[in-house]
This record gives structure tokens, C-alpha cells and sequence, in this order.
């Protein structure tokens, strides 16, 4: 297994869910609210995507984010498809300027990239989101998972995939389910916990 610590992020405009593989296993998942559904972004943002990225390079973690694309329709863009991609452009801008900023490697993956790595198809929306909660909930079985946290931990799981050659990401699929982490603080904007390197769970608050 590979002894580096691998983070999944999958982001919008409104959060940004993450996931993160240590010691062998899926340790935990969570998410980072950036802006409310009218595009507001909320003022603690900024501030816990630092922490976040500060504990990332703490533990000497390489990132994995979801890469972005210009969705089409017939083969031509739509200006909502436009409008869709420029704020997912600021979205990915203001996360690779953080790792950039506490010097943590990241690395961009296609969606299509990850569905056939470890979810093994590609096609089928409705099919693509159950597998990956499925997946999700064989990790970790007894925290509730939103979506987007699904496709964090899939993506960390591409990531994982990367770093070693003792087995194939079908193999990381059927890896044995760990533990989850605790309840979260309903009051704190990031749920889920990244150890810092101490190794004490923190917190960003709101």
C-alpha cells in the first residue's frame, strides 16, 4: 500500500467535499461550504480552505481534484453551459492557488478518468452517482455520505491508485470497509476531520 496520504476533492460553487486515505484505509470525508445557492460565498471560506490546505501539506498529502470541462449540447456549448464552467473556473482557480501557496502537489483528473478506474464505466449519470455511494458506504459504513462527499472519496481513490503497484483500483473497490470517524459539530462549516500532525482531529470553524 502506499504510504502517502492521499486527499479526493470534488468541488462546486457552493462547497467542496474531500475525502482522505491514510494508513491504509479511508480515514474520512467532509465538506467546506463556499457560498450559499445565490452564489454568496461565505465569509469563513477563505479561511478554512488555508487550514485545510495547511494540514494537507502537514501530513504531506498529494491532492487529487476532479478537473473541469465545458459541458456541451449537440456538440455546441449553451450559455448556461458557459456561465456553469466560468464559475467552476473559480472554483478550481481558488483551490490550485491554495496548494500553490502551502506547497501542496495537486493534481487534476478528468471525471471520465476516474469513472473508468474505479467505478469501471462511464456512461449513465444516475448509474454513476448510486455506484459511487455505494462505494462510499462500503468505506465508510456508518457516516452518512453526500454526494459530492462519493465522489471525493472515488477520486481519492484514483489518486491511491497512482501511488502504487500492488494493486489495481478494481482491487481498491472491494477493499474491506474501516471505520468511521465521529459525529461532526453541527456548528463548524467543514465536517469531517483531517488529523493535523500531531495526529489530534481539528476543526475550521465557522
Amino acid at each position: 500500500m502506499t504510504s502517502t496520504p492521499v486527499i479526493g476533492i470534488d468541488a462546486d460553487s457552493c462547497a467542496l467535499a474531500w475525502s482522505l486515505w491514510r494508513n491504509g484505509k479511508i480515514e474520512s470525508a467532509g465538506t467546506i461550504r463556499r457560498a450559499d445557492a445565490k452564489g454568496k460565498i461565505y465569509p469563513a471560506y477563505d479561511s478554512a480552505l488555508a487550514t485545510f490546505m495547511e494540514r494537507a501539506q502537514a501530513i504531506r498529502a498529494t491532492v487529487y481534484a476532479e478537473g473541469i470541462f465545458l459541458a456541451e449540447t449537440k456538440g455546441r456549448a449553451t450559455p448556461r453551459n458557459v456561465q456553469a464552467f466560468l464559475k467552476l473556473a473559480h472554483v478550481q482557480a481558488e483551490l490550485l492557488q491554495a496548494a500553490r501557496v502551502h506547497r501542496v502537489r495537486i493534481e487534476c483528473v478528468s471525471p471520465n478518468t476516474w469513472h473508468a478506474a474505479i467505478l469501471s464505466f462511464t456512461t449513465d449519470r444516475p448509474r454513476l452517482k448510486t455506484a459511487a455511494r455505494d462505494l462510499a458506504e462500503m468505506h465508510l459504513p456508518n457516516r452518512e455520505i453526500s454526494q459530492h462527499e462519493a465522489d471525493a472519496l472515488c477520486i481519492c481513490l484514483y489518486g491511491v491508485s497512482q501511488h502504487t503497484n500492488h494493486f489495481t483500483p478494481g482491487a481498491i473497490r472491494i477493499a474491506p470497509p474501516c471505520s468511521a470517524p465521529p459525529p461532526q459539530n453541527k456548528r463548524y462549516c467543514t465536517s469531517g476531520k483531517i488529523p493535523g500532525r500531531s495526529g489530534i482531529d481539528q476543526e475550521a470553524a465557522h
